[in-house]
């Protein structure tokens, strides 16, 4: 309610939390209790607000407005937001290419690892959601620009696995050519070993036949059996003299 001083509303608001065994307590803003008092009441009020959240286990979200354009790493805010809470989130609007998006950047986060980068944050039907983040030439791009470069990207991604898909059915076609050939060039070969074995059986036969042969006729012939050749002879004839 107006008109109470930053004390009375941390414990109008703990009581309630109190009440609710809630988990979760926002307060948006906390630059609202400036206007119920000085800024040190105002930290004093949400620090003692802190402690109790703490004692009882509530995670507490705290937000605070900032002047557009200020700087995101001057630990600094209305109330000082900064030096009492454990996370910072930063939240900002960027303006390009004729629209306005949101961003979302982890300032610090005390004894917690946590991404540097400035992220898109989208809300929509389906509610809030983090981007990942999409950088071209340096720069971090978001909303239709994101969109249309990512659609690039898509495309581009398709069209190269086209060509490599492409380039390996050449490959694979060469190869099935080449085994085809080689297949071939087998069957040749086993024609080829296939004809030299009956011309070298043939061979074989009509030495064996010709042998035989021989053998029949010499023995047709009476010719001895002895292997040797027979010698021949000369006859000598008687001259007559010529009276």
């Amino acid at each position: 309610a107006s008109g109470q001083t930053p004390e009375a509303h941390t414990l109008q608001i703990a009581k309630l939390a109190e009440q609710h065994e809630a988990r979760c307590l926002v307060v948006d803003p906390t630059s609202a209790l400036l206007h119920a008092g000085a800024s040190d009441f105002a930290i004093d009020a949400l620090l003692g607000l802190l402690d109790k959240a703490k004692r009882a286990g509530t995670t507490v979200l705290l937000t605070a407005s900032v002047s557009e354009g200020a700087d995101p790493m001057q630990e600094n805010s209305a109330v000082s937001i900064s030096s009492i809470a454990d996370t910072w989130m930063h939240l900002s609007y960027m303006a390009a290419a004729g629209e306005r998006n949101r961003a979302l950047t982890i300032v610090k986060s005390r004894g917690t690892g946590h991404s540097n980068q400035v992220r898109e944050l989208v809300l929509s039907n389906h509610g809030i959601s983090l981007v990942d983040v999409y950088t071209a030439g340096g720069a971090v791009l978001m909303g239709t620009m994101r969109r249309q470069r990512e659609e690039q990207g898509r495309a581009e991604q398709t069209r190269l696995a086209r060509l490599e898909e492409a380039q390996q059915n050449e490959v694979a076609f060469a190869i099935a050519e080449t085994q085809t050939r080689i297949a071939s060039l087998r069957v040749e070969e086993e024609r080829k070993k296939a004809e030299l074995r009956r011309l070298q059986e043939s061979s074989r036969a009509g030495a064996a036949l010709g042998a035989e042969n021989l053998a029949v006729l010499r023995t047709l012939r009476g010719a001895d059996r002895s292997s040797k050749a027979a010698i021949p002879t000369t006859v000598e004839r008687p001259t007559r003299r010529r009276k």
